[in-house]
């Protein structure tokens, strides 16, 4: 299966518009993931919302935020899947490789590291 990659003439009003969006969405989601966090915060603190619900709506908006994410986002071209039509700035993509970086392995490594190895393992996590 072969797949064609071609790439298309952007202006400079077309990415200033569309850094314009992207910065719009990220403003968005950290301003709501402030508030989502304020919310719970004021729940346990007044009505005494346990550790374990509080967990659950993090892990439920997460599930929920990835099922947006896909939906508004489907593509059938390779490149725009794996690297955004190469649109996206190198700010916001120095911020994923940071995320990616920074995943469920690495904090998992850098846990049993320090297990095994104690304050010797603190080479390895500070890098």
């Amino acid at each position: 299966m072969s797949q064609e990659t071609y790439y298309t003439r952007v202006s400079k009003r077309e990415v200033k518009v569309f850094r314009q969006k992207l910065f719009r969405i990220y403003g968005v989601f950290v301003i709501g993931l402030m508030l989502f966090t304020t919310v719970l915060a004021v729940l346990e603190v007044n009505l005494g919302l346990s550790r374990t619900a509080i967990g659950y709506a993090y892990l439920l908006l997460t599930l929920l935020l990835y099922a947006v994410i896909g939906i508004l986002n489907f593509t059938r071209r390779l490149d725009e899947y794996y690297v955004a039509g190469r649109r996206v700035p190198a700010f916001f993509n120095g911020m994923a490789t940071g995320a990616d970086w920074m995943s469920a392995a690495s904090f998992i490594s850098m846990a049993g590291t320090l297990f095994i190895l104690g304050y010797d393992g603190l080479a390895y996590v500070m890098g």
